[in-house]
């Protein structure tokens, strides 16, 4: 659970300041994390991912871990608008699978033509998408 805080801490430079909360579903045997992380040049990073909980025994304890089902990472400039999005909690027609990139042509403004992108089985876990928040806000 801690280790997005872990993770955040290698990204101090970048990231001004951030919260995090953490719901606990006991109907869906999950948990709900949502995530806002304010940087530089007024970047906002909102993760939202609802993670389900299972277990295992491991040497007579339960050993519990959580797995990411849906998520969002949604990278935005305050005030202005959306800059790019990963994605899977809907399937695009034509991709194999609900794994999505979501690419605006201006911070605020339409899609670019091709977008989404399907990503196939892979998606973006969150030190990736701060890495392309740090490439993004460089290329403008």
């Amino acid at each position: 659970m801690f280790q997005h805080e872990r993770r955040l801490d290698d990204y101090d430079y970048f990231i001004n300041d951030y919260n995090i909360n953490w719901d606990t579903l006991s109907f869906h045997d999950g948990i709900k994390l949502i995530m806002h992380l304010e940087c530089t040049s007024n970047l906002v990073i909102t993760i939202e991912k609802f993670a389900k909980i299972t277990s295992d025994m491991i040497a007579g304890q339960y050993i519990y871990f959580a797995q990411t089902h849906t998520y969002s990472y949604n990278v935005s400039i305050r005030d202005i608008g959306n800059c790019f999005r990963y994605d899977n909690c809907h399937k695009h027609r034509n991709h194999q699978t609900e794994h999505h990139l979501h690419v605006y042509s201006q911070p605020g403004k339409g899609e670019k033509d091709g977008s989404p992108i399907c990503l196939g089985d892979d998606w973006p876990h969150m030190h990736e998408v701060i890495e392309d928040s740090i490439h993004y806000l460089a290329s403008i």
